[in-house]
């Protein structure tokens, strides 16, 4: 579950409830959110989810053609080692229905002090602030894991990620090679 000491940015208000795992999102294009970790229950959201994402965001992050989520598949976001791994969902709740609109991963990968991130946000709420929300959120959570900063390879001519840490002000690297950005983004150190 996602830690209510480890998460959150200065525009959201943290839930102190006990009871509760997330956090209340407000972006500056006034949609209000949930941000909270994936669970074991969640099979049917992400399925939900996945099958709501066009075919051109499906290629934009998993770089080959795919609609249909095969439940291995969708087990690989709900069996979670937060010591290496951190997924969280944006979740609008319509009627006391939860529905998935963003999802936000990074996962250490050898024993390199990076991870890899990735974001996917339904079609019908791109370029809203979903996208940056999960990125803050998670940057933080890394942050505070001791994780130095994350890599991405995203399709060269999908350049969401590179402006997004332009804007916030990230120091990065990329390289591109047969079609591929990799991005590499520094986080500034903390003085303690």
């Amino acid at each position: 579950m996602i830690d209510q000491e480890s998460i959150g940015a200065s525009d959201e208000k943290k839930v102190a409830a006990a009871s509760t795992n997330f956090i209340l999102c407000t972006t500056k294009t006034g949609i209000e959110f949930q941000l909270r970790s994936v669970t074991l229950s969640d099979v049917c959201l992400l399925q939900d989810f996945f099958s709501s994402l066009s075919k051109d965001s499906l290629y934009n992050r998993y770089h080959s053609a795919r609609k249909v989520m095969s439940f291995e598949q969708l087990e690989y976001f709900i069996t979670i080692d937060y010591r290496k791994e951190m997924i969280i969902m944006a979740l609008l709740n319509n009627h006391e229905i939860e529905e998935v609109v963003g999802m936000g991963e990074y996962r250490i990968t050898g024993k390199s002090l990076m991870a890899d991130i990735a974001l996917m946000v339904r079609d019908d709420y791109q370029n809203m602030g979903i996208g940056r929300e999960l990125f803050n959120n998670l940057s933080e959570i890394a942050q505070n894991a001791g994780i130095l900063g994350f890599t991405a390879e995203v399709l060269a001519d999908n350049t969401s990620v590179s402006r997004m840490s332009e804007r916030m002000g990230i120091r990065f690297e990329k390289a591109i090679s047969q079609g591929i950005s990799k991005l590499s983004m520094f986080f500034e150190s903390k003085i303690t």
